[in-house]
Protein backbone atom coordinates (compact mmCIF):
# COMPACT_ATOMS: atom_id res chain seq x y z
CA UNK A 1 0.00 0.00 0.00
CA UNK A 2 1.56 3.71 -0.63
CA UNK A 3 2.07 5.95 2.18
CA UNK A 4 2.43 9.21 2.43
CA UNK A 5 5.92 10.86 1.67
CA UNK A 6 8.48 11.38 5.00
CA UNK A 7 11.57 13.20 5.11
CA UNK A 8 14.84 10.85 6.55
CA UNK A 9 18.04 12.38 7.77
CA UNK A 10 20.76 10.77 5.08
CA UNK A 11 24.30 12.27 6.08
CA UNK A 12 23.02 14.84 8.03
CA UNK A 13 20.71 16.48 5.31
CA UNK A 14 16.96 16.15 5.70
CA UNK A 15 15.66 14.95 2.25
CA UNK A 16 12.09 13.38 0.89
CA UNK A 17 11.83 9.50 -0.65
CA UNK A 18 8.98 9.37 -2.44
CA UNK A 19 6.15 6.95 -1.39
CA UNK A 20 7.96 6.35 1.94
CA UNK A 21 10.64 4.24 0.39
CA UNK A 22 11.92 3.65 4.16
CA UNK A 23 8.51 2.39 5.42
CA UNK A 24 8.04 0.30 2.61
CA UNK A 25 8.66 -3.31 2.57
CA UNK A 26 11.31 -4.33 0.20
CA UNK A 27 10.68 -7.50 -1.73
CA UNK A 28 13.75 -9.79 -0.74
CA UNK A 29 16.37 -9.99 2.06
CA UNK A 30 19.09 -9.59 -0.18
CA UNK A 31 19.70 -10.17 -3.42
CA UNK A 32 22.59 -12.09 -4.12
CA UNK A 33 20.42 -15.12 -3.11
CA UNK A 34 17.63 -14.58 -5.49
CA UNK A 35 18.73 -17.46 -8.06
CA UNK A 36 21.78 -19.23 -8.47
CA UNK A 37 21.25 -19.58 -11.99
CA UNK A 38 22.07 -16.00 -13.12
CA UNK A 39 25.90 -16.93 -13.43
CA UNK A 40 26.86 -20.74 -13.18
CA UNK A 41 29.67 -22.35 -14.05
CA UNK A 42 28.28 -22.72 -17.86
CA UNK A 43 29.02 -18.97 -18.81
CA UNK A 44 32.55 -18.56 -20.60
CA UNK A 45 34.85 -17.05 -17.92
CA UNK A 46 37.14 -14.13 -19.52
CA UNK A 47 40.22 -15.97 -16.78
CA UNK A 48 43.16 -16.30 -19.77
CA UNK A 49 46.18 -17.26 -17.67
CA UNK A 50 48.24 -16.31 -14.57
CA UNK A 51 51.97 -16.61 -13.40
CA UNK A 52 54.00 -16.85 -10.09
CA UNK A 53 55.06 -13.44 -9.04
CA UNK A 54 56.77 -14.69 -5.67
CA UNK A 55 56.13 -14.71 -2.15
CA UNK A 56 55.66 -10.46 -0.82
CA UNK A 57 54.49 -8.67 1.91
CA UNK A 58 51.26 -7.11 0.94
CA UNK A 59 48.42 -5.19 3.32
CA UNK A 60 45.57 -7.23 3.16
CA UNK A 61 42.03 -7.27 5.16
CA UNK A 62 41.68 -10.50 7.11
CA UNK A 63 37.96 -10.44 8.86
CA UNK A 64 38.80 -13.21 11.24
CA UNK A 65 41.00 -10.48 13.48
CA UNK A 66 39.09 -7.99 11.63
CA UNK A 67 41.84 -5.71 10.73
CA UNK A 68 44.04 -4.50 8.01
CA UNK A 69 47.46 -6.97 8.13
CA UNK A 70 50.88 -6.15 6.36
CA UNK A 71 52.15 -10.12 5.53
CA UNK A 72 53.49 -12.03 3.18
CA UNK A 73 51.18 -13.29 0.71
CA UNK A 74 51.92 -15.84 -2.70
CA UNK A 75 51.44 -13.88 -5.90
CA UNK A 76 50.10 -14.71 -8.97
CA UNK A 77 49.38 -11.94 -12.02
CA UNK A 78 46.13 -13.29 -13.59
CA UNK A 79 45.38 -12.11 -17.12
CA UNK A 80 42.05 -11.75 -18.53
CA UNK A 81 40.96 -12.02 -22.18
CA UNK A 82 39.07 -8.87 -22.34
CA UNK A 83 42.51 -7.15 -21.19
CA UNK A 84 42.08 -6.51 -17.45
CA UNK A 85 44.44 -7.84 -14.82
CA UNK A 86 44.37 -8.95 -11.26
CA UNK A 87 46.61 -9.90 -8.69
CA UNK A 88 45.89 -12.76 -6.89
CA UNK A 89 47.03 -12.60 -3.11
CA UNK A 90 46.82 -16.16 -1.53
CA UNK A 91 47.61 -16.60 1.74
CA UNK A 92 50.61 -18.69 2.58
CA UNK A 93 48.64 -20.80 5.02
CA UNK A 94 47.23 -22.78 1.92
CA UNK A 95 50.48 -24.17 1.21
CA UNK A 96 54.00 -23.96 -1.24
CA UNK A 97 53.16 -21.79 -4.17
CA UNK A 98 51.59 -24.76 -5.68
CA UNK A 99 48.99 -25.45 -3.05
CA UNK A 100 48.41 -21.63 -3.77
CA UNK A 101 48.10 -21.94 -7.19
CA UNK A 102 45.60 -24.15 -7.14
CA UNK A 103 43.61 -21.42 -4.93
CA UNK A 104 44.36 -18.10 -7.21
CA UNK A 105 43.46 -20.24 -10.21
CA UNK A 106 39.74 -21.36 -8.89
CA UNK A 107 39.18 -17.93 -7.96
CA UNK A 108 39.96 -15.99 -11.10
CA UNK A 109 38.16 -18.38 -12.74
CA UNK A 110 34.78 -17.25 -11.09
CA UNK A 111 35.42 -14.12 -11.15
CA UNK A 112 36.35 -14.37 -14.77
CA UNK A 113 32.90 -15.25 -15.57
CA UNK A 114 31.88 -11.78 -14.30
CA UNK A 115 30.80 -8.81 -16.94
CA UNK A 116 33.80 -6.93 -17.80
CA UNK A 117 32.24 -4.22 -16.30
CA UNK A 118 31.75 -5.37 -13.09
CA UNK A 119 35.41 -6.31 -12.80
CA UNK A 120 37.41 -3.21 -14.19
CA UNK A 121 38.44 -1.88 -10.73
CA UNK A 122 39.39 -4.89 -9.37
CA UNK A 123 42.57 -4.76 -8.92
CA UNK A 124 43.54 -7.31 -6.34
CA UNK A 125 41.41 -10.60 -5.03
CA UNK A 126 42.73 -11.58 -2.12
CA UNK A 127 42.26 -15.13 -0.88
CA UNK A 128 42.31 -16.40 3.06
CA UNK A 129 40.58 -19.37 4.82
CA UNK A 130 37.90 -19.23 7.12
CA UNK A 131 34.34 -18.92 7.49
CA UNK A 132 33.94 -15.17 7.29
CA UNK A 133 32.11 -12.51 5.04
CA UNK A 134 33.47 -11.81 1.60
CA UNK A 135 34.45 -7.76 1.04
CA UNK A 136 34.31 -5.62 -1.82
CA UNK A 137 36.00 -2.33 -2.30
CA UNK A 138 39.53 -0.68 -2.09
CA UNK A 139 40.25 -2.21 -5.75
CA UNK A 140 39.70 -5.44 -4.14
CA UNK A 141 37.75 -8.28 -3.10
CA UNK A 142 38.58 -10.43 0.04
CA UNK A 143 37.17 -14.58 -0.39
CA UNK A 144 37.35 -16.22 2.85
CA UNK A 145 37.70 -19.89 1.48
CA UNK A 146 34.99 -21.62 3.82
CA UNK A 147 32.25 -19.43 3.39
CA UNK A 148 33.09 -19.99 -0.45
CA UNK A 149 32.25 -23.47 -0.05
CA UNK A 150 29.01 -22.11 2.08
CA UNK A 151 27.60 -20.33 -0.64
CA UNK A 152 27.86 -23.69 -3.30
CA UNK A 153 26.12 -22.43 -7.01
CA UNK A 154 25.72 -18.87 -5.54
CA UNK A 155 29.10 -18.18 -5.51
CA UNK A 156 28.90 -16.35 -8.71
CA UNK A 157 26.12 -14.45 -7.59
CA UNK A 158 27.71 -13.04 -4.26
CA UNK A 159 30.61 -12.40 -6.32
CA UNK A 160 28.59 -9.99 -8.40
CA UNK A 161 27.76 -8.17 -5.17
CA UNK A 162 30.93 -7.65 -4.65
CA UNK A 163 32.64 -6.76 -7.71
CA UNK A 164 29.54 -4.41 -7.70
CA UNK A 165 30.99 -2.49 -4.24
CA UNK A 166 34.91 -2.63 -6.16
CA UNK A 167 34.08 -1.25 -9.58
CA UNK A 168 30.35 1.00 -8.92
CA UNK A 169 30.47 2.08 -5.72
CA UNK A 170 32.72 4.94 -5.93
CA UNK A 171 31.52 6.58 -8.93
CA UNK A 172 27.77 6.22 -8.10
CA UNK A 173 26.22 5.48 -4.68
CA UNK A 174 26.34 9.39 -3.84
CA UNK A 175 26.56 10.27 -7.37
CA UNK A 176 23.20 12.82 -8.26
CA UNK A 177 21.23 10.38 -10.77
CA UNK A 178 21.74 7.76 -8.06
CA UNK A 179 20.37 9.74 -5.07
CA UNK A 180 17.49 11.21 -7.23
CA UNK A 181 16.53 7.33 -7.89
CA UNK A 182 16.76 6.55 -4.64
CA UNK A 183 14.40 9.09 -4.04
CA UNK A 184 11.73 8.68 -6.72
CA UNK A 185 11.49 4.69 -6.30
CA UNK A 186 9.16 3.10 -3.88
CA UNK A 187 11.58 1.30 -2.11
CA UNK A 188 14.80 -0.14 -1.45
CA UNK A 189 15.06 -3.16 -3.74
CA UNK A 190 16.38 -5.83 -0.10
CA UNK A 191 16.06 -5.24 3.41
CA UNK A 192 19.50 -5.48 3.09
CA UNK A 193 20.14 -2.02 1.28
CA UNK A 194 17.03 -0.24 3.20
CA UNK A 195 18.73 -1.04 6.23
CA UNK A 196 22.56 0.36 4.68
CA UNK A 197 21.02 2.72 2.11
CA UNK A 198 24.70 4.19 1.43
CA UNK A 199 27.24 1.16 1.79
CA UNK A 200 24.52 -1.51 0.00
CA UNK A 201 22.20 -0.10 -2.31
CA UNK A 202 24.43 0.35 -5.48
CA UNK A 203 26.01 -3.40 -5.36
CA UNK A 204 22.47 -4.97 -4.11
CA UNK A 205 20.77 -3.44 -6.70
CA UNK A 206 22.83 -4.22 -9.86
CA UNK A 207 22.47 -7.76 -9.98
CA UNK A 208 19.04 -7.68 -10.12
CA UNK A 209 19.04 -4.96 -12.78
CA UNK A 210 21.74 -7.69 -14.79
CA UNK A 211 19.10 -10.75 -13.98
CA UNK A 212 16.89 -8.40 -15.66
CA UNK A 213 18.54 -7.59 -19.06
CA UNK A 214 20.95 -10.32 -19.43
CA UNK A 215 19.15 -13.67 -18.29
CA UNK A 216 15.94 -15.36 -18.33
CA UNK A 217 16.00 -17.63 -15.21
CA UNK A 218 14.08 -15.25 -12.37
CA UNK A 219 10.38 -16.44 -11.29
CA UNK A 220 8.02 -14.27 -13.01
CA UNK A 221 7.05 -12.79 -9.12
CA UNK A 222 10.97 -11.83 -8.87
CA UNK A 223 10.58 -9.91 -12.29
CA UNK A 224 7.38 -8.12 -10.87
CA UNK A 225 8.90 -7.32 -8.27
CA UNK A 226 11.99 -5.97 -8.89
CA UNK A 227 10.15 -4.05 -11.84
CA UNK A 228 7.79 -1.94 -8.95
CA UNK A 229 10.11 -1.72 -6.18
CA UNK A 230 13.12 0.04 -8.16
CA UNK A 231 12.10 1.23 -12.00
CA UNK A 232 14.62 4.54 -11.63
CA UNK A 233 17.54 2.94 -10.40
CA UNK A 234 16.95 0.25 -13.12
CA UNK A 235 16.71 3.22 -15.58
CA UNK A 236 19.69 4.88 -14.17
CA UNK A 237 21.77 1.26 -14.88
CA UNK A 238 19.87 1.40 -18.17
CA UNK A 239 21.79 4.50 -18.78
CA UNK A 240 25.91 3.25 -18.16
CA UNK A 241 27.95 1.58 -20.61
CA UNK A 242 27.70 -1.68 -19.86
CA UNK A 243 30.50 -4.46 -21.31
CA UNK A 244 29.74 -8.09 -21.45
CA UNK A 245 32.23 -10.55 -21.49
CA UNK A 246 32.73 -11.46 -25.12
CA UNK A 247 34.55 -14.71 -26.13
CA UNK A 248 37.26 -14.30 -28.15
CA UNK A 249 37.15 -15.19 -31.75
CA UNK A 250 33.71 -13.98 -31.90
CA UNK A 251 33.07 -12.36 -35.14
CA UNK A 252 30.31 -9.17 -35.37
CA UNK A 253 27.63 -10.12 -36.81
CA UNK A 254 27.66 -14.16 -36.32
CA UNK A 255 24.17 -14.23 -34.37
CA UNK A 256 23.69 -17.12 -34.24
CA UNK A 257 27.23 -18.22 -33.22
CA UNK A 258 28.10 -20.74 -35.48
CA UNK A 259 31.10 -18.79 -36.58
CA UNK A 260 29.86 -18.03 -40.03
CA UNK A 261 28.54 -14.66 -41.06
CA UNK A 262 26.07 -14.99 -43.56
CA UNK A 263 22.00 -15.35 -44.10
CA UNK A 264 21.16 -17.25 -41.43
CA UNK A 265 22.35 -14.78 -38.77
CA UNK A 266 19.82 -12.31 -40.17
CA UNK A 267 16.91 -13.64 -38.05
CA UNK A 268 18.55 -13.01 -35.07
CA UNK A 269 18.70 -9.42 -35.86
CA UNK A 270 15.15 -8.91 -37.58
CA UNK A 271 13.73 -10.69 -33.81
CA UNK A 272 16.08 -8.22 -32.02
CA UNK A 273 15.49 -4.76 -34.08
CA UNK A 274 14.26 -2.17 -32.11
CA UNK A 275 15.42 -3.05 -28.25
CA UNK A 276 17.09 -0.20 -26.70
CA UNK A 277 19.16 -2.02 -23.80
CA UNK A 278 19.97 -5.17 -22.65
CA UNK A 279 20.95 -6.91 -26.20
CA UNK A 280 23.47 -9.93 -26.99
CA UNK A 281 24.91 -10.75 -30.06
CA UNK A 282 22.04 -13.84 -30.10
CA UNK A 283 19.29 -10.53 -30.11
CA UNK A 284 21.02 -9.19 -33.18
CA UNK A 285 23.76 -6.82 -31.36
CA UNK A 286 26.57 -6.65 -33.82
CA UNK A 287 28.28 -3.89 -32.08
CA UNK A 288 28.23 -4.55 -28.73
CA UNK A 289 26.54 -1.60 -27.59
CA UNK A 290 23.60 -3.24 -25.98
CA UNK A 291 20.97 -2.22 -28.52
CA UNK A 292 19.78 -3.60 -31.91
CA UNK A 293 19.36 -0.50 -34.67
CA UNK A 294 20.36 0.07 -38.46
CA UNK A 295 24.49 0.00 -37.46
CA UNK A 296 24.05 -3.87 -35.94
CA UNK A 297 22.91 -4.40 -39.51
CA UNK A 298 25.64 -2.47 -41.15
CA UNK A 299 27.96 -4.15 -39.05
CA UNK A 300 26.79 -7.51 -40.37
CA UNK A 301 26.89 -6.03 -43.80
CA UNK A 302 30.35 -5.52 -43.79
CA UNK A 303 31.23 -8.78 -41.87
CA UNK A 304 29.24 -11.26 -44.03
CA UNK A 305 30.81 -12.72 -47.17
CA UNK A 306 27.30 -13.42 -48.94
CA UNK A 307 24.73 -10.67 -48.00
CA UNK A 308 25.56 -8.48 -51.15
CA UNK A 309 22.01 -9.72 -52.91
CA UNK A 310 19.85 -8.42 -49.93
CA UNK A 311 21.95 -5.29 -48.63
CA UNK A 312 23.77 -4.28 -52.06
CA UNK A 313 21.74 -1.20 -52.62
CA UNK A 314 21.88 -0.36 -48.22
CA UNK A 315 25.15 1.89 -48.81
CA UNK A 316 24.38 3.96 -45.18
CA UNK A 317 22.68 3.41 -42.03
CA UNK A 318 18.83 2.50 -43.34
CA UNK A 319 15.93 5.32 -42.58
CA UNK A 320 13.15 3.93 -40.34
CA UNK A 321 11.22 3.44 -43.30
CA UNK A 322 14.07 1.39 -45.28
CA UNK A 323 14.30 -1.06 -41.87
CA UNK A 324 10.94 -1.52 -41.49
CA UNK A 325 10.61 -3.21 -44.90
CA UNK A 326 13.86 -5.24 -44.48
CA UNK A 327 12.34 -6.35 -40.91
CA UNK A 328 9.13 -7.50 -43.17
CA UNK A 329 10.90 -8.97 -46.24
CA UNK A 330 13.12 -10.87 -43.09
CA UNK A 331 10.53 -11.96 -42.14
CA UNK A 332 10.36 -15.26 -44.65
CA UNK A 333 13.72 -16.30 -42.59
CA UNK A 334 12.39 -17.47 -39.40
CA UNK A 335 15.10 -19.48 -36.99
CA UNK A 336 14.41 -20.65 -33.37
CA UNK A 337 16.68 -18.08 -31.47
CA UNK A 338 18.94 -19.22 -28.53
CA UNK A 339 21.08 -17.55 -25.94
CA UNK A 340 24.67 -17.23 -26.66
CA UNK A 341 25.19 -17.47 -22.81
CA UNK A 342 23.86 -20.74 -22.03
CA UNK A 343 22.04 -20.84 -18.77
CA UNK A 344 20.82 -23.77 -16.58
CA UNK A 345 16.63 -24.13 -17.13
CA UNK A 346 14.51 -23.39 -14.57
CA UNK A 347 13.76 -26.52 -12.60
CA UNK A 348 11.18 -25.21 -10.45
CA UNK A 349 13.21 -26.33 -7.78
CA UNK A 350 12.33 -24.59 -3.98
CA UNK A 351 13.23 -21.12 -3.40
CA UNK A 352 15.64 -20.49 -0.77
CA UNK A 353 14.58 -18.96 2.42
CA UNK A 354 14.38 -14.99 2.08
CA UNK A 355 13.45 -14.53 5.88
CA UNK A 356 16.56 -11.64 7.21
CA UNK A 357 17.06 -14.57 9.39
CA UNK A 358 18.09 -16.57 6.62
CA UNK A 359 20.21 -13.99 4.65
CA UNK A 360 21.83 -13.27 7.21
CA UNK A 361 22.59 -17.04 8.13
CA UNK A 362 24.05 -17.24 4.58
CA UNK A 363 25.76 -14.00 4.49
CA UNK A 364 27.12 -13.66 7.45
CA UNK A 365 26.48 -9.61 7.36
CA UNK A 366 28.38 -9.78 3.76
CA UNK A 367 29.85 -6.67 5.57
CA UNK A 368 32.03 -4.64 3.02
CA UNK A 369 34.53 -1.91 2.38
CA UNK A 370 36.77 -3.43 4.91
Amino acid sequence: MIRSAVCVVVLSCCWCIADSAYGQNPPFAGTAFLRDTIITEADWSAFDSMTYAGLENRQVFDRRVNQWLFQPMHLFDATFFDGLTSEMRINPEFGDSSAAAVEAEKYALVVGRLPTSLRTDVDSITVHKGFNPFGGGNQNILIHTDQADQYGDFLEEVLFHEAGHTSYDADHKASPGWLSAQQNDPTFISTYARDNPTREDVAESILPWYALRYSDVLYPFQIEDINEAIPNRLAYFDALPFQLNQPPGLVPGDFNGDGVVNDTDLPFWQAGFGMASGATASDGDADFDGDVDGNDFLTWQNSSASASELSSAITGVPEPGTLALLVSALSLWTLPRRKVHVRKAARGEILADQSPAAFSFLTRDLTTGF
